[in-house]
């Protein structure tokens, strides 16, 4: 999956920094569970990315970093992979405090996958629904004036 994948150095809009008491699990689960891949690693943090402007940094906890559990979820398009990544979550081995629910259609005409990793940060994968909801649709398009 990733051996298409640009490993270009760009401009990130946006890219959490994840700090956990064990960073180099956490970036071993993030390959094996969710398909990252380890852009670079230097002393202390492991730049993974799972798609353009899917970028995640990881660092361990010191004097100066406490873990970073229980923030704002991470939303990350994963359009097309949803069901593919959820069978493979399903059967992926439990650790620390990872959880796994959906996907699950959403009132704003989304699917997504809701994930905890095993240090407690929370993201969320979301797709188009494979059914979307017309009625959703055009109530949206006539909230934003669209044709």
């Amino acid at each position: 999956m990733t051996d298409s994948l640009p490993r270009e150095i760009y401009p990130m809009p946006f890219f959490p920094l994840l700090v956990a008491d064990s960073p180099a699990h956490l970036a071993t689960w993030y390959v094996d569970a969710l398909g990252f891949f380890r852009l670079f690693e230097t002393a202390g943090l492991t730049h993974l990315r799972r798609h353009k402007y899917q970028d995640i940094l990881v660092t361990g906890a010191d004097l100066d970093r406490v873990p970073t559990t229980g923030g704002p979820s991470l939303y990350l398009d994963a359009d097309g992979e949803l069901e593919i990544l959820a069978a493979h979550l399903r059967d992926f081995p439990r650790s620390g405090s990872m959880q796994v629910t959906g996907p699950v259609q959403t009132p704003w005409n989304t699917c997504e996958l809701r994930i905890v990793d095993p240090a407690g940060h929370r993201l969320v994968l979301t797709s188009r629904p494979a059914h979307p909801d017309p009625g959703i649709a055009a109530r949206t398009r006539a909230m934003l004036q669209l044709p």
